[in-house]
C-alpha cells in the first residue's frame, strides 16, 4: 500500500495566517524547510510521488486538510514543480475566508490536475451529530463543491479524524468512494484509507521512521494511548479536554 502523507499548512513563516481553526492546529503547521526536507528525503529514498491511493508501498501520496491558502500559495507551485499532484480537502463554508482557499484558487487548482475533496461542511465532529446532522455536513459540502467547481467529488477526509459506523456508512450513502482517515480502526478497510499525519515538531528521523513503518516506541505508545483515551472518554469529550490542555 501508497505510504499516504496527511498534511495541513506548510507556512514560510513563523506563525500561520489563519486564525480561527481550531486549537491544536497549530501542531501541523509544517515550515517550508521542513517540508523541503522531507521531498529531499523522499526522492533520496527513491520514493515514487503518485495519486494511486492503492499504489505500491515504495510510492507516497500527498493529502492536505482543511483547505488554507497557504495550499495555494505555496504547495501547489511546489508539487508542480515535482511534475506531482495531491488531494485537498476543504472545508465548504470556510472557502473564502481570510487565511483559506477562495473558488477562483480551487478552480486553478482543478485545473492543474489537483484533487479537491470535501473536508465536511463545518468541521464538526461528525460523531456527536444525530444521522440527518451527520448528513447535512457531507450531503451539503459535496453540493456546494460540486456546484462551484462543476466536477464529480468522490473523496472525503474525516474531520478531525473522529468517525464511527454511522459516519462512513452516510458518507458512502453520499456518494463518497475514497474516505480519508488519520487512524484506521478494525472493521473499516472497505473505502478507508490510512494517513501518516505529519508534525510541525517531527526531526527528518522522524519522519523517515514514519514513513519507512519504522516509528519508534515513544510514538507508537503514544499512538496506542491517544485512541485508549479517546475510546474510553468519547470523541466531544476528549476533544474537549483536549482543547482545554492546549490551551494551557
Amino acid at each position: 500500500m501508497a505510504r499516504i502523507l496527511m498534511y495541513h499548512g506548510i507556512v514560510d513563516a513563523a506563525k500561520s495566517a489563519v486564525i480561527d481553526r481550531e486549537k491544536g492546529a497549530e501542531l501541523y503547521d509544517v515550515k517550508l524547510e521542513e517540508f523541503r526536507k522531507q521531498l529531499a528525503w523522499l526522492k533520496e529514498q527513491k520514493y515514487v510521488l503518485t495519486m494511486d491511493i492503492s499504489g505500491r508501498e515504495q510510492e507516497a501520496v500527498f493529502t492536505f486538510d482543511d483547505g488554507e491558502k497557504n495550499n495555494f500559495n505555496v504547495v501547489a507551485p511546489i508539487l508542480q514543480d515535482l511534475k506531482a499532484f495531491g488531494y485537498f480537502f476543504v472545508i465548504a463554508d470556510r472557502i473564502g475566508r481570510d487565511g483559506y482557499l477562495s473558488w477562483e484558487d480551487l478552480a486553478r487548482m482543478k485545473m492543474a490536475g489537483m484533487v479537491i475533496g470535501s473536508h465536511g461542511l463545518t468541521h464538526g465532529i461528525l460523531t456527536s451529530l444525530s444521522e440527518d446532522g451527520i448528513r447535512e455536513e457531507l450531503t451539503k459540502s459535496k453540493f456546494i463543491l460540486e456546484s462551484n467547481l462543476r466536477c464529480h467529488i468522490d473523496c472525503l477526509s474525516i474531520p478531525r479524524g473522529f468517525y464511527d459506523e454511522r459516519v462512513v456508512k452516510i458518507a458512502k450513502e453520499a456518494g463518497y468512494q475514497k474516505i480519508f482517515v488519520s487512524d484506521k480502526r478494525p472493521g473499516f478497510s472497505d473505502g478507508c484509507y490510512e494517513r501518516i499525519a505529519v508534525k510541525n515538531d517531527w526531526t527528518i528521523k522522524e519522519f523517515a521512521a514514519a514513513v519507512s513503518g519504522k516509528m519508534g516506541f515513544k510514538m507508537r505508545l503514544f499512538t496506542i494511548l491517544k485512541l485508549l483515551v479517546r475510546r474510553i472518554l468519547g470523541d466531544k469529550l476528549y476533544d474537549l479536554i483536549r482543547s482545554v490542555l492546549l490551551r494551557k
